[in-house]
Order: C-alpha cells, then structure tokens, then sequence
C-alpha cells in the first residue's frame, strides 16, 4: 500500500459523518507533516495498535515513536520490538525526568530522520538554547545580587542617651538576618519565575531538602554547604602566601622564601579562625559610631561562609527549577547524578581565591555593589549554573 490510498480514504471522508478524527489527523500528515507516535512503556503492547501503526506507514512520511513510560510496569522491550517494525526510529523518553538536553537530543534525532525538516529544526534549537541561556544569564544577575547584597548590607540605629553599641547588637542581628533571609526569598522566586515554574516543593529527607528548606541560619544548614573549614584554610594561605611573595621580591630574594611560608601560614590561620567564628558574635557582626553623633551602624554579616552557604542554596536551587520537566506537578526530588554537596566543596582552591577576593572586596564596599567586582561576580555565577 502507498500514501494514494490514505490520501483516497481522507478525501472521501473529509466531509462525511464518519471517521472525523481520523481525517483530521491524516490530513496535516498527507501536507508535509511528520509523525511522532509517543506510547505509554507502562502498558502491556497489543496487536490493536498495529493497523493504525501500519496506516502511517503507508503515508510515507518521516517517522519516530517514543516510548514515554507514565506508570509503575515497564513493558518497553515489547513496545520497542513492535514499534521497530513501523517507524524509522525508536526512542525511550521519559517526559517527567529528561532534562533540556534530552530534548534538545530528540530534535536532533528527527532532524536526522528527515533532510527536509533540518533548517527548520536547526532554527527551532537555536531559539531553544538562545531561550536558556538568556534565563541563565538573568538568574545568575538575581544570585549574584543577593550574596552582593549580604556582603554589603549594614543598618544604622540610633543610640539611647545611656546606650552603647552593644546594646543595639541584637536588633541589629535580627534586622539583618531577617533581612537576608526575605532577600534570598525574593531571588528563588524571581529565579522560577524567569523559568516559569510558580511552585516548588521539594521532597523531605533528601539532603537538597534539609540545605534548601532548612533557615538560613540554622547550624545545620552551614554544616552541610559553604567551604569546609580546611577549604577554608587553603584558600587563606594561598592568598597569604600571595602576599608573603610580594615581600619576598621586595626584599630581591633575601628572606629565602620566607615570606611565601609565613604568609601562608597566617592566611590560612587567619581564615580558618574566621571559619570557626560564631554567628552573631562581636567578630561577625561589629558596629561603628558615626563620628559626631549617636548613630551605630552595623553590618555586613563578616563570617567567610555566608556568600559560599547563600551560593549553594541558590545554585541548588536553580539546579532544579531549570532542570524539572514543566510536566512534573507534585514533589520533585534531586537531580540524577546530584551529589549530596553544595557546589563550593567541588571547586579548586585557586577558583576558591578567585571568588573569595571578590567576596572581599564587596565587603569592602561602601554604598552598595561596585560595578568591577559586581560585573566579574555576575559572570562566575553565571559559569557556575552553566555547569551545575
């Protein structure tokens, strides 16, 4: 049989009473329409499925079935057995777990089903990927404002007559905490906005359940994201013995190295120390009289884990909104392969220094993020969602 017989068939009952759904599926496919045929794997196959399956074989148009597994059975070796004898092509694709790049990999594989559709599919792609990487780059400018934002966030109170700044230490913890934690709230909904996912709820007892849900601030939670403390520690003697090579070439060579060793380790001292600070202590949280009045200021929040404990919860969680199917509606767990770790433990300390003198000098910032460091940060979180 040929494409002449379901083209009699469709104009004999184009217009009749009969077989109206048939018709109307046959027709766009007899214009230059191709055919993707999606089975439920889930289901046992059955010989009911042929003659239509044999009908769109003889339209002679590019075909390729897949086979979508929506229950618990799996029946696809059957279903990829019967479908093979039908269709130009045979794919497994499961609509609830595959990522953008399985779909981009299916409109691949029909672009090399059929030549005639290849500029098209090429355009469609292009459009796809263009699409992701403008949300991409938009989700990496909301992260990397937030952990701006709590690198450079202070509050100013003014002082009782009797007061002193230690007494307006709590509050202040308090308004900055609170502050941070609505902030962070407002990036992970502008981040599943820009990816058009309104809810997430992520499934208990996973470890991504505790690091997400958990409050920013719970001990727990930077127990299990931020740099570890020996993390920590390298990054500090490698940028200390940064420094300590300076003096050594100041001194042309005389120290014998000394400089390196020394620097070294103060630096990685001195950054463990701060690893090891308690949150709200003096030492993370210190305020400033204003010279000439009775105003205190405080802030930012100074311990090395905030912007790396804030980073892995923001690039967990853009992991998976941008990666969950749109066609997932409850709970959604990790993402396959997802190790139980933030993304900072799997960094090089040298990609570690590098972040942590941007860190440093948005602290040092006075009145807001500074364009340089804010620019620099924007794109190595950017770099960051690109491989997470």
């Amino acid at each position: 049989m040929s494409d002449a017989a379901v083209r009699r068939f469709v104009d004999r009952h184009r217009n009749g009473p009969e077989f109206q759904d048939e018709t109307r599926l046959l027709a766009p496919i007899l214009a230059g329409g191709r055919i993707l045929y999606v089975v439920d794997g889930s289901d046992p196959y059955s010989r009911d499925y042929e003659a239509e399956m044999e009908i769109l074989r003889w339209t002679g148009r590019p075909r390729m079935a897949l086979i979508n597994r929506i229950g618990p059975g799996d029946h696809s070796a059957e279903w990829r057995k019967a479908l093979g004898q039908y269709f130009s092509l045979v794919r497994e694709f499961d609509a609830n777990r595959v990522g953008f790049e399985d779909r981009v990999r299916l409109l691949e594989s029909f672009r090399e089903l059929d030549e005639g559709a290849r500029s098209m599919l090429d355009e469609a792609i292009a459009a796809l990927r263009g699409e992701r990487e403008g949300r991409r780059r938009e989700a990496a400018r909301e992260i990397a404002a937030l952990v701006g934002f709590a690198l450079t966030n202070r509050v100013e109170l003014a002082l009782g007559k009797d007061e002193g700044p230690d007494s307006r230490r709590a509050e202040a913890w308090g308004r900055l905490t609170d502050g941070l934690r609505e902030r962070e709230a407002a990036a992970r909904a502008e981040v599943q906005r820009l990816y058009r996912r309104s809810r997430l709820v992520v499934k208990d007892g996973a470890w991504d359940a505790e690091a997400l849900k958990g409050d920013l601030f719970a001990e727990r939670t930077w127990q299990l994201l931020g740099l570890s403390h020996g993390q920590t520690a390298l990054v500090g003697a490698l940028l200390g013995g940064t420094v300590g090579g300076l003096v050594d070439v100041k001194t042309g060579g005389t120290s014998l190295g000394m400089g390196i060793l020394l620097g070294a380790l103060s630096g990685g001292g001195y950054m463990l120390s701060r690893s090891l600070k308690k949150l709200g202590s003096a030492e993370t949280l210190a305020g400033q009289v204003l010279k000439g009045t009775r105003v205190v200021r405080f802030g930012p929040i100074d311990h090395v884990k905030l912007p790396w404990v804030l980073l892995d919860r923001a690039v967990l969680h853009h992991r998976i909104v941008s990666g969950r199917p749109h066609s997932v509606r409850g709970e959604t767990g990790p993402v396959e392969g997802e190790k139980d770790a933030g993304v900072s433990r799997s960094l090089g300390v040298t990609e570690a220094r590098r972040a942590e003198k941007l860190f440093s000098a948005l602290r040092k910032s006075r009145g807001g993020v500074p364009e340089l460091p804010g620019a620099e940060l924007r794109a190595w979180v950017e770099s960051l969602l690109q491989k997470a």
